[in-house]
């Protein structure tokens, strides 16, 4: 299932604010999926510096990640399909 990622801008977020969203979240893509809409939320980064607040979601397509971020009531900069790489899965062939 693609990935992607929804930028925002949260200056002045404190951890409550955070958690709070984060939470929302969480229950909101848990229940569009028992309802038949597969989707994960998977992690936030925030960067208190200038507000950059990063969450990626495993979704079947944009569409279902921004109806996530509506119903938690988050805001949305943009949602871009993104590629995760991880160092252990960086193996393009055999051998490689």
């Amino acid at each position: 299932m693609p990935m992607f990622l929804v930028q925002r801008s949260l200056l002045g977020a404190v951890p409550a604010d955070l958690r709070a969203m984060a939470a929302r979240l969480s229950d909101v893509a848990e229940a569009m999926s028992a309802g038949g809409r597969p989707l994960s939320y998977l992690y936030t980064t925030y960067r208190p510096s200038d507000g950059r607040c990063l969450c990626l979601f495993r979704a079947v397509d944009a569409d279902s990640v921004a109806d996530v971020n509506r119903a938690a009531d988050a805001p949305v900069e943009s949602i871009d399909e993104v590629a995760h790489l991880i160092p252990a899965q960086l193996s393009y062939g055999p051998g490689s």
